[in-house]
C-alpha cells in the first residue's frame, strides 16, 4: 500500500512539473494550460 507524506521544500519544482504534466494529460489546449499555471505551482 502506498503512503502519503507531506512535501519537502526541495521538491517544489518537481511537484509543480508533475502537476502541470498531470493536468496536460487531459488534452487541454496551450492557452488553457497557461491560465492554469498559477494555480498549479507548488
Amino acid at each position: 500500500m502506498a503512503g502519503v507524506r507531506p512535501a519537502r521544500s526541495g521538491e517544489a519544482v518537481s511537484l509543480t512539473a508533475l502537476c502541470l504534466r498531470s493536468k496536460a494529460h487531459w488534452g487541454y489546449d496551450a492557452a488553457f494550460m497557461r491560465l492554469c499555471v498559477p494555480s498549479l505551482i507548488v
